[in-house]
């Protein structure tokens, strides 16, 4: 490559036109052309790629409708380079669109939500709470834009607003102050703490969570002393914030109280900062035994069209997270696969080829998403209301090995009958399907040989809701496998995982779960043991895994084994396997840049190549990366311009994981393949 290459790149700046970019539902040629010089533009001439998008933004004043919501939805993607001149505009598009009636139509409220992300960017706390107040009520209040807001200057306009009886103005000025509770001044928070008698849940939901994040003793104690009690038909962000202050700090109060005023999900919680007191551990082991009979007794069975369902939990949150439920990726998908009759060997018969057809051709619409959330807030509500809690939220394991040390005999009740296969225990195991997630942890932990049955028998029982890890989406169940002491008998299953494995992506996903628990080592010699096998086949998958594992050290080896002209079988997998390599390492190199290069231009630049090689592995090592490079001084923008861009960076993992979704070992896999070496279980 010239050293000046970006000077023959600099001229296809002038080929695109600007204001065809983004200008319609589905990728234009315009469009199509500016992905494919991005990244060499990217890489290359970032100052031309740049002028590119700044003069893209300029085009917002000539836009309306779908053009200017898409325009708004990729210059999230673009923050970081737009100059003055963009910002005004896109301020000034920004301020018209909130003068207009509420009636207007859907795209410009979705044009509406992304511009406020570039508005709030460069205002100072004042400008930010004005502008705040003045979005239409109906306007959605994005979670992103949380990342922006500043300290208040004026407290006498704080205190006036949430004085003035605007339930919508007292949600956003709680919502504004969340994210510096400590700096609130003790005058404004008494006024906050008088509206825990509002009759809007979700403005009591706001006044407790800046109670537990600012820790005022005098006004947690009040709470604790006060009526506040959890409720079914409570907002979840009310019962959430509540349950957590009573179980944190609520230690003086008797258990009996605590079971009436907190949350079943959060007694364990409590009970631990209670020091687990034998009689407690005792009630708290009768009030689980109590919500377990009601899984058969008396909640409502699982409605046949309940749709596939996700809960994303946190594990890096130490005490309970605030989980979010939302249908899972599946409800989406509409896709058909056109394939020649001659391109693979083997195979086993699909499905109707012309029901795919239809389904690729029908993609799901808003009328019936909104049917799909309807079914699940149904289900989820009469659960609750039959004491079902156990449904729709994870179960918190704080306290449940003490249960479990205690009273064995209990165990020993929730497992009997577990393995059999009938409705009644396919419907328990639907039902409380996180409260035994949480027990094979504890089990795993403490009696290996009893969680791996228990184990086993959950990974081939239905689901009805997911409860997966945010970001690799991968299952929590399965981290807690691998997360399980190093012995034998978990070996053993870790192995099963291996010879289960019939993509590349699923060997990904067990290298990831691998280096998060204690299965790295098991893993590495059994790479190196496999390396030396007979069996080619053993060979092979050793090689894709040890791209995989992205040991720095590793990088010369592999590159060895590729060879530049592939000759056989063990020549491709060596390639793809120096490509996972690879790529894994071109990703942490972008990540780096981005964070500690001073220039924005050079930082967003990085961003973009980031985008074109990252996968789920990121989310192994990007937090250790983060904290021990970050040290520019615009590092919190910089941030702030990570978590706004999240959707971004999980829809590039996404696309980009579509060539180990499709490979096993160097090989296509295709839709209902079937390879020699492949174990069916039928």
């Amino acid at each position: 490559i010239p050293p000046n290459m970006g000077e023959f790149l600099t001229p296809l700046a002038d080929q695109v036109s600007v204001e065809k970019i983004w200008s319609g539902r589905s990728l234009t040629a315009e469009d199509h052309f500016l992905e494919e010089i991005e990244s060499a533009l990217c890489a290359y001439a970032p100052d031309t790629a740049t002028k590119i998008y700044r003069s893209i933004a300029k085009t917002i004043n000539d836009r309306k409708g779908i053009a200017l919501r898409q325009l708004a939805l990729y210059l999230v993607q673009h923050e970081l380079i737009l100059d003055e001149e963009a910002k005004k505009n896109l301020q000034t598009v920004w301020c018209r669109m909130i003068e207009q009636p509420e009636t207007e139509p859907k795209d410009d409220d979705l044009a509406e939500e992304f511009l406020f992300h570039v508005v709030l960017q460069d205002a100072d706390s004042e400008q930010q709470l004005t502008y705040l107040l003045k979005r239409p009520s109906a306007a959605a209040d994005l979670i992103s834009f949380e990342h922006f807001f500043k300290t208040p200057g004026d407290w006498r306009y704080v205190r006036k607003k949430l004085a003035d009886g605007n339930a919508c103005n007292i949600r956003r000025i709680l919502w504004f102050l969340s994210a510096h509770p400590q700096d609130i001044p003790e005058p404004v928070m008494s006024i906050v703490v008088s509206l825990l008698r509002h009759k809007d849940g979700l403005v009591r939901g706001l006044v407790l969570q800046l109670l537990y994040k600012q820790g005022s003793e005098k006004d947690i104690r009040e709470l604790i002393k006060g009526q506040w009690t959890w409720e079914p038909d409570h907002r979840e962000i009310e019962n959430y914030w509540g349950s957590l202050i009573l179980a944190k700090y609520g230690s003086n109060l008797p258990y009996g109280e605590l079971q009436c005023r907190l949350h079943p999900s959060y007694l364990g919680f409590a009970l631990v900062q209670r020091d687990g007191a034998k009689d407690e551990i005792s009630q708290y082991a009768e009030d689980i035994q109590r919500i377990w009979k009601t899984l058969t007794d008396s909640t409502p069975d699982i409605p046949p069209d309940f749709p596939a369902t996700e809960v994303r939990c946190d594990l890096a949150v130490r005490d309970i997270p605030l989980e979010r439920i939302g249908l899972s990726d599946t409800v989406f998908s509409r896709s058909i696969k056109f394939i020649g009759r001659d391109a693979f060997w083997g195979g086993m018969a699909g499905g109707s080829p012309h029901e795919s057809l239809a389904n690729a051709l029908t993609p799901i619409n808003d009328k019936q998403l909104e049917a799909l959330r309807k079914i699940v807030q149904e289900t989820i509500k009469q659960q609750t209301q039959a004491g079902g809690n156990w449904f729709s939220n994870s179960f918190p394991n704080h306290g449940l090995e003490l249960v479990v040390q205690q009273s064995p005999d209990l165990v020993d009740i929730w497992l009997d009958g577990i393995m059999e296969d009938n409705l009644v225990t396919k419907q328990r195991l639907i039902k409380g399907r996180s409260f035994y997630e949480s027990l094979c942890q504890v089990l795993l932990s403490i009696a290996p040989p009893k969680g791996l049955r228990l184990y086993q028998r959950l990974n081939k029982a239905p689901v009805a809701i997911n409860f997966v890890v945010s970001g690799t989406g991968i299952p929590v169940l399965r981290y807690a496998l691998f997360k399980s002491p190093d012995v034998s008998e978990v070996r053993s299953v870790w192995g099963q995982c291996l010879q289960q494995c019939k993509t590349d992506q699923d060997l990904s996903e067990l290298v990831i779960v691998a280096q998060a628990g204690n299965g790295i080592n098991w893993l590495e010699s059994k790479v190196k043991q496999d390396l030396e096998s007979a069996v080619m086949y053993n060979q092979a998958r050793a090689m894709i895994l040890r791209g995989l594992l992205a040991a720095k050290e590793t990088g010369e080896w592999l590159e060895r084994q590729a060879k530049p002209q592939a000759e056989t079988w063990l020549d491709r997998v060596a390639a793809k396997a120096y490509l996972y390599w690879q790529t894994d390492n071109w990703a942490k190199y972008w990540f780096k840049r981005f964070l500690t290069i001073e220039n924005n231009t050079h930082a967003w630049a990085a961003f973009r190549l980031l985008l074109k090689c990252v996968d789920r592995r990121f989310w192994t090592w990007q937090d250790e990366l983060r904290l021990a490079v970050l040290r520019c001084d615009d590092g919190n923008r910089r941030l702030i311009f990570l978590r706004n861009n999240s959707n971004t960076l999980s829809n590039s993992i996404k696309q980009n994981e579509k060539a180990l979704a499709e490979n096993f070992l160097a090989t296509k896999v295709l839709d209902n393949q079937a390879w020699p070496w492949m174990r069916v279980e039928i």
